[in-house]
């Protein structure tokens, strides 16, 4: 397993580094807003800090915010890019596997073994996406 894993992620290189930097980009911004609000919080209460001071800080968490939604975006359209041809490569494998085994085996075999087996596994290996919309399921319960 942990040698398929890797194998995947070599595959892809460029986009698994990609994604880990979007994402370390994303934390790093989703943290400096509330430290920045906090430094905003420590002046005031300190009597040490300008309304010059204060608005600089403000427009800094102002970015930080907006800073962090597009980040947040972008990764998860990154992530879910790199994913998916993760799953393409192993749907790809699972094919050439199969059309490598011997007739013989084929023939014994009832139809859609192949298939099955093989949606089976890829689909353990990539759950389906949460549901949408507040986290409802259908017939009212709560997704997750």
């Amino acid at each position: 397993m942990r040698r398929g894993t890797l194998e995947l992620m070599r595959r892809d290189r460029p986009a698994l580094v990609l994604v880990v930097v979007l994402t370390c980009a994303t934390a790093v911004a989703s943290l400096a807003g509330p430290w920045l609000l906090g430094l905003i919080v420590t002046r005031v209460q300190n009597g040490t800090a300008d309304v010059g001071t204060v608005n600089l800080l403000a427009v800094g968490v102002l970015v930080c915010g907006v800073a962090r939604l597009l980040l947040t975006r972008y990764t998860q359209l990154t992530t879910h890019r790199f994913g998916e041809r993760a799953l393409a490569g192993l749907r790809e494998e699972v094919v050439d596997r199969a059309l490598a085994l011997p007739a013989r085996i084929v023939k014994r075999m009832n139809t859609g073994d192949l298939l099955t087996r093989s949606s089976l596994d890829v689909g353990n290996v990539a759950p389906p996406p949460p549901a949408r919309g507040g986290g409802r399921v259908k017939g009212g319960g709560r997704a997750g």
